[in-house]
């Protein structure tokens, strides 16, 4: 896994930054939805509240 500042394009890191999300889920035993019903919408947000809402 590359480090926080990665050098990869967006598709490149979007896709270790979900790998990582799936990797904590799976370690940790918990059921997948656990990534759609929790993580998704709680990323989301912060996102939002970072960037703005585009």
């Amino acid at each position: 896994m590359r480090t926080y500042l990665s050098t990869g394009s967006a598709k490149e890191d979007s896709v270790d930054a979900s790998f990582r999300i799936s990797y904590c889920i799976a370690r940790n035993g918990k059921n997948h939805t656990i990534g759609e019903n929790l993580i998704l919408p709680s990323i989301k947000d912060a996102v939002s509240c970072m960037f703005g809402e585009d």
